[in-house]
């Protein structure tokens, strides 16, 4: 005789072979994870670069200035890919400080620098910021000598271990972060806006290997390349040159060049 399955007994089972089924289905998706995962983050960063720039093209248009809030907002989902990131690839202890190096020194473009006067007075924020510094810089120091056996010829040329190059990333994105900021400071970019931009897009592109595009074979082969803000940077000047003939060329066309005056300012401006 059979004895049929008490309820219970049953819901046992029907959980036992739902957990098996959950693991078995999660135990085949972990390859496609793995291989598609970089993409994601990638084009979850290029969503990002889009959205954070068309907002602030829009407040540029309305009230030509973008203020600090603006960028201090869209940092936030740059910290959520960052951390992902990192998680996935869980690198020392050293590269996640590294890491928030890069956000504590852009960050005093929009919220300044401590001073020991402040931090002395009890300033709150700039205690936080001092003591942020100050981890950032012993992570920096710990995985300088964790990876003092690899240079950064090793990482150009492919025989670097992929915790090394992380870490040389970020490295290098915060010396192209130093160079803007001391453009800003110098005034060979005057705009502060622009200044913070660049640094942001610094922060969400590090290197070429977090931008999701299939590249050339030229591009493949080059050993050294500019990163992606300062090429950002060379591209946006060369189209801002192209600005004066397409302002001259509308005017021509509408018709708003009657007069030699009019012809002096049609390189400069839309006349309406």
């Amino acid at each position: 005789m059979f004895r049929r399955s008490s309820p219970q007994l049953l819901r046992i089972r029907t959980k036992k072979a739902l957990s098996w089924a959950v693991f078995k289905v999660i135990g085949d998706m972990d390859p496609i994870m793995d291989v598609d995962s970089d993409l994601i983050l990638g084009w979850a960063r290029m969503a990002v670069l889009t959205l954070c720039m068309a907002w602030a093209a829009w407040f540029d248009h309305k009230e030509r200035k973008v203020s600090n809030e603006h960028w201090i907002v869209w940092t936030k989902p740059i910290v959520f890919i960052w951390t992902l990131d990192l998680l996935m690839q869980q690198p020392h202890w050293s590269v996640w400080l590294t890491a928030s190096g890069l956000l504590a020194y852009a960050s005093g473009s929009v919220i300044g620098r401590p001073t020991l006067r402040d931090v002395r007075a009890g300033n709150r924020l700039d205690q936080i910021v001092l003591v942020w510094y100050l981890l950032s810089v012993i992570g920096i120091i710990a995985a300088g000598f964790r990876f003092a056996s690899t240079s950064p010829l090793d990482v150009l040329v492919g025989d670097a271990s992929p915790e090394a190059a992380l870490w040389w990333s970020y490295v290098g994105a915060l010396f192209t972060i130093l160079i803007i900021d001391l453009a800003w400071r110098l005034r060979f970019i005057h705009g502060g806006a622009d200044a913070k931009a660049l640094m942001w897009v610094t922060l969400l592109f590090p290197s070429w290997d977090s931008v999701p595009v299939s590249y050339t074979t030229a591009m493949e082969e080059a050993v050294l390349h500019l990163p992606p803000s300062l090429s950002l940077l060379i591209w946006g000047g060369f189209l801002f040159i192209v600005i004066p003939f397409v302002l001259f060329f509308r005017n021509i066309v509408s018709g708003s060049v009657k007069n030699f005056s009019d012809l002096t300012m049609a390189w400069m401006a839309l006349c309406v």
